[in-house]
Order: C-alpha cells, then structure tokens, then sequence
C-alpha cells in the first residue's frame, strides 16, 4: 500500500542559514525507504509555475540541498503522498518528526520556526473542513447579499480560530509569520469579494444582483498597494482582480476587446501599484498579452524589461516571449510528446511518412462547435487520404475536461486523432505557451517532419487544403 512506507520513525532535520539568501535542507529519513522527496515554493500566483526541487535520498537515507530563498517563503515538503506545509524564515532550524501511533500518523515539529509551522500544519487541516456549499451557492445564484454573509462566516471563522490558537499556544509566532497570516486571512476575503463583482459587475449596474451597502462600501476602501504582503498567495489574487475592479470598462466577448482590457488592466497597475506590487501584477497581465497577441505587448514588454523588476520575473517573461515568438517554418517539428485517451505516450516523431496537420487547442465549450465547422471545410479526398493524419492535440492540463470534450467531439470528427499534451515533458510543457487563449494553432508538416508553415490558422491568406493537396501532389 501506499502509505507502508510511513510505518515507523521519520526524523527530517532542516536548516534555513542565511548567507547570501542561500538555504540548506537536511534530512534524515530513519526506518524509512524513499528515493527522493520533493521541496515546491509556494510563490505568489504571478510566477509562472512553483519552483520544484527533487532531493534524492542517499543509501544512508540523508539528503541535503541548497537553494536561494524565493520571494516567497511559503513551501511544501512532498513525503511520498503526504505533504506538509511550510513557512521558512533565514534564521529557522526546524525539526520534523513523524510517528504512526495506533495506526495513526502524527507530526511534531521542533527548533526555531517550529511555533510558525506547527500553526500552519494546524491551520491546513482546519482549512480541509471549512464547508464552501454556501459560498459557492450564492455564486451560482447570483445571490450578492448571501454571497456577502457567507464571505463573512468564513472569514470570522479563520480569525477566531488564529486568535484561538495564539492565546492558547506556549511558544510566540514569530512577528513575520502573524503578518504573513493576517493577509492570508483579509486577502482572502477581499478576494472573494472582488471575484464576485467583477463576474456580475455589468448585472450589479443593471440592478439584476442586489448588494448589501456593506459590499461597495468594503471595495471602495481597498488600498492593495502592500508590498510586504506580496508573499501571500491570497494577496497576490486579490491584487490582480483589484486591478481588474479599477478598470471600469466593460468585459467584451471579442477578441480585440480582451486585449484592449489587458493593455488597460497594465497601466492601470502603475498608476495604482508601487514596488514589488506593481512588478508582479505586470508581470501576470504581460504574460497573458504575450500569450495573445504581440503588438498589444511589444511596448509593454520592452518597458518592463527595462524597469527595476526583479530579475526572475524578467526572465520569466522573456522565456515566454522566446517560445511564443519562435518560428518553425522551414524546421524540424519539435517532437512533442502526447498521450492518447487510454494514457498510452506517443510522439510526433511516430507519425513521420506522413503528412501532417496539427491543431493544438485549449479546452472550451467553443471547441466542439467550431472545429466541426472548421474540419469539414476539408475535402474527403484529403480527409481520407493516408498519406495525410490530422492530430487534434489539446493542450489543457485537465484530462477529465479534455475527455468530456473527447466524447462530444469523436461524434462528429471521427476521422481525427485525438491526444493532449503529455506536460511532464519539459520541452513539450513549454509549447503549451504556442497556443493561443482564444483560439487554435494549426501547424502543417510534411512527410520529412519539416513544417511548412507553423501558424496556419483559420486565416484567408492560407488555404492549408489547397497546401496539402500541393504537397500530396509532389509526392506523386
């Protein structure tokens, strides 16, 4: 079973030193087998994806590891199946120990930083027990006065079990960390809050979603511009919809219109922002720009590269910036890995000899309907021809919203292959940013595995039937 190697003893010694930010983890894994354990950043939701550090096991069951601190403090320690929350500060030597005790697993925490993380651990469990239902239907409902006082239950809840547990415990939270939680809890609520009226703000004008005066009284007096509380992950998510609450205008289905929002919601971050606030919530509406579209972002981009921002956001965004940039046309395809709707892998590289058509496509309740239309634009001589394969390739990381849309779609486009991105593929993970929020991006290849053209989408300028007949025809 899964949880055997949690029988016994676990001691983990770990050891923040500060110099030069840098941080050793050391453990001591005692009557317990694993190979490796895994320590992931909790960083605030404008970083890409969470740092992941694989720290493999020695035969004397010791591992050590030095890493920089991140602008985040917040980690999680992966044991196996069991993960533990952690907040690190410079100066922390923290022990952890694990028993089973009656069947029954039991952590324990000591040395310096072992007040701030036992709390967390504490914390996380009584998270797990918080029932949402009520939030969740005020929000279906439309219901603003229920959503307010669901928010506040929830809310008052937290802060009472915090205050509960420091009046109680024996041993000080350090100063940072009681910060640090004081976010967690209010930007969280205000959060909630602002994802509730920016959904139903164009009904709460029309009056179709009543208000208690509490609600717009709150979201007048938000002031987010909190650098300090830029390490919460609450705080992060409150901030970026704040800044989509300062922008009055009107959400648009079209295209155009999204990103003339994303271009507003990014000056609007420096008038309203300062220091690290600004940086990261830049950096979130920049990456989306990029994702998009390129001229709304040209000037944005170069603006931020010169601007004191840290550096890893910096080079965040250029990554991005590099591989949405790229062109492929008269290059070999890279070989993606994929993997079909049983979880079997293939890749790319499988199907050389043919002539192929990508489409790589987010999950939407759009893709149904409009690569039907789309795909039958085709004539049956192509369609059927062996010497071509269409590849519908999804690209969300959800595979049980990627088999609903599967399901639906094999009855109408049963000629395709249909595969999602295999993303435990690093380079493959990254390709993910080649496809567009707002529609597909079709790639023609040729039987060599070069691409002909690597943007060919729905446009008048390229007729990929009238290409593929083309390339069928030369190899007659």
């Amino acid at each position: 079973m899964k949880r055997l190697f949690l029988l016994g003893l676990l001691s983990l010694f770990i050891f923040t030193l500060r110099a030069n930010d840098e941080v050793v983890l050391i453990g001591q894994l005692n009557e317990i087998a694993i190979k490796e354990v895994v320590l992931e950043t909790k960083a605030a939701s404008a970083v890409d994806e969470p740092e992941r550090k694989v720290i493999q096991v020695k035969d004397d069951r010791t591992f050590k590891l030095k890493l920089m601190l991140p602008p985040s403090q917040q980690f999680e320690l992966k044991i196996g199946m069991l993960s533990l929350p952690l907040y690190l500060e410079p100066s922390d030597s923290l022990i952890i120990s694990l028993k089973n005790i009656d069947d029954r697993l039991a952590v324990k925490y000591e040395g310096k930083g072992s007040a701030n993380n036992t709390f967390l651990f504490q914390y996380s469990l009584f998270e797990k027990k918080l029932a949402f239902g009520d939030l969740e239907r005020a929000l279906q409902r439309k219901n603003g006065i229920a959503y307010w006082e669901a928010v506040q239950k929830l809310t008052k809840m937290k802060q009472g079990f915090f205050e509960q547990y420091v009046e109680r415990s024996k041993k000080p939270l350090s100063d940072e960390f009681r910060s640090f939680m004081d976010n967690q809890i209010s930007y969280k609520q205000a959060d909630w809050l602002l994802i509730f009226h920016n959904q139903y703000r164009s009904l709460i004008e029309l009056k179709f979603v009543k208000m208690p005066t509490e609600y717009s009284s709150y979201l007048k007096g938000l002031t987010l511009a909190h650098d300090e509380a830029i390490t919460s992950s609450s705080y992060q998510s409150a901030l970026l919809n704040w800044v989509n609450f300062k922008n009055t205008g009107s959400y648009g289905s079209f295209i155009e219109e999204q990103l003339q929002q994303f271009a507003d919601r990014y000056k609007i971050a420096g008038e309203n922002l300062s220091g690290i606030s600004e940086h990261y919530t830049k950096y979130a509406i920049l990456k989306e720009l990029l994702k998009a579209d390129f001229l709304y972002a040209a000037y944005e981009y170069e603006d931020f590269l010169k601007s004191d921002a840290p550096q890893f956001l910096k080079d965040a965004l250029i990554q991005i910036h590099k591989i949405k940039s790229m062109k492929l046309d008269g290059l070999p395809m890279p070989d993606l890995k994929l993997l079909d709707q049983s979880g079997n892998r293939k890749n790319l590289s499988d199907f050389k000899g043919q002539i192929q058509y990508l489409c790589l496509w987010k999950n939407d309740e759009n893709t149904e309907k409009e690569l039907s239309t789309y795909f039958r634009l085709f004539g049956k001589k192509v369609r059927e021809d062996s010497l071509v394969q269409f590849q519908l390739i999804y690209t969300a990381k959800n595979p049980n919203v990627w088999l609903q849309v599967l399901k639906k779609q094999q009855r109408d486009l049963d000629y395709l292959n249909h595969y999602m991105l295999d993303i435990t593929d690093e380079m493959t993970r990254k390709f993910v940013l080649r496809t567009d929020d707002y529609g597909p991006l079709f790639i023609l290849v040729d039987k060599e595995g070069t691409v002909v053209k690597d943007n060919a989408g729905m446009s008048y300028e390229f007729n990929p039937n009238s290409k593929i007949r083309k390339l069928l025809k030369a190899d007659q």
